[in-house]
């Protein structure tokens, strides 16, 4: 069962994506799918405060602020067209716990550093370690979403093994990140 913020948020993706590329086609016919598959995944993840990377249309950042609404997420990206969607959905769904961070991660520094970062299939990929580096603090958790691990250097250690619904779908890759 899809919570009311999360049907308004996806109805808003649905309304707004043909004009902001707000997620590709196979994502944007499995919608429900697919947020069902991410709750399954991020719902024992337990962070007060976490940043989703490369936020986009809002998965997984918008999913786990209403599956832990007690949390603080921020919504890091770096299109301001999406941010605005990102602000609009935050409005439409009565978010009180998510922020918008309107930055470049491969070129800006962010003010501000996290214990916790979330983020599905970040792009360029061979960028995320310092990226990764930038915004986070030390003995901070990454939360990794993808079908496959992500290379990264010898400050990303995995924290345990890949949360998964099934061998062959998305998973997490969870890191811990040391200086």
């Amino acid at each position: 069962m899809i919570d009311r913020k999360l049907e308004i948020w996806i109805d808003e993706i649905r309304r707004f994506n043909k004009v902001m590329h707000l997620v590709g086609p196979k994502v944007y016919d499995n919608l429900e799918s697919e947020v069902l598959n991410c709750i399954s995944l991020i719902q024992h993840i337990r962070e007060p405060e976490i940043a989703d990377l490369g936020s986009g249309s809002g998965i997984p950042g918008i999913v786990y602020a209403a599956i832990h609404p007690q949390s603080i997420v921020w919504l890091i990206e770096r299109s301001e067209k999406k941010c605005t969607f990102l602000r609009h959905v935050i409005s439409a769904c009565g978010f009180e716990n998510v922020r918008v961070l309107n930055i470049d991660p491969l070129m800006d520094t962010a003010d501000k550093k996290f214990n916790a970062v979330i983020s599905r299939a970040f792009s360029p990929v061979v960028k995320l370690p310092a990226v990764l580096a930038s915004i986070l603090k030390n003995n901070s958790a990454i939360y990794y979403m993808s079908i496959d691990a992500p290379k990264l250097d010898a400050h990303f250690l995995p924290a345990e093994a890949p949360l998964s619904i099934t061998d062959k779908d998305l998973k997490i890759f969870i890191y811990r990140f040391s200086l």
